[in-house]
């Protein structure tokens, strides 16, 4: 530290510019990091097409596999809540918000991005109990 002529303290620095690699993963961050609630809502829009596709056809064949009726409802039923779950995961949280202050907005899009984060997953485990509980009951059984 330096002391100017008034008795302030200056602090010199040496900066020099950051890569262009380092700069090019700080932008994709940036970007990834904005885009993640897109591709959460993606996610749970193909698993809002794979429930139904999947629910339809365990119903249409419901009486042409070979297994106990109440593994088949079971099988159902947790395709039918993975449904239920990525449909609630789609759903906008509609929220006044104040524009003008960003610690509100970050708060908010977290807690967004948690929920779809948690509804995603808990309908991915659904999704994937039923076809092994289906799986392995028709190998064994």
């Amino acid at each position: 530290m330096k002391k100017s002529q008034n008795n302030v303290n200056v602090i010199e620095v040496n900066a020099e510019e950051p890569a262009s690699d380092k700069l090019f993963y700080i932008k994709w961050g940036k970007e990834t990091h904005k885009d993640n609630i897109g591709l959460l809502n993606n996610v749970l829009r193909h698993f809002i097409t794979l429930d139904t596709a999947l629910l339809a056809a365990l119903i249409a064949f419901f009486d042409k596999i070979e297994i106990c009726k109440w593994i088949k409802g079971l099988s159902c039923a947790l395709l039918m809540f993975s449904l239920l779950v990525a449909v609630f995961g789609i759903i906008p949280i509609s929220r006044d918000l104040d524009l003008r202050r960003p610690d509100l907005i970050k708060d908010h899009k977290k807690r967004v991005l948690i929920r779809k984060k948690c509804l995603m997953w808990v309908s991915v485990f659904s999704f994937v109990l039923s076809f092994v509980i289906i799986f392995i009951l028709l190998i064994f059984w």
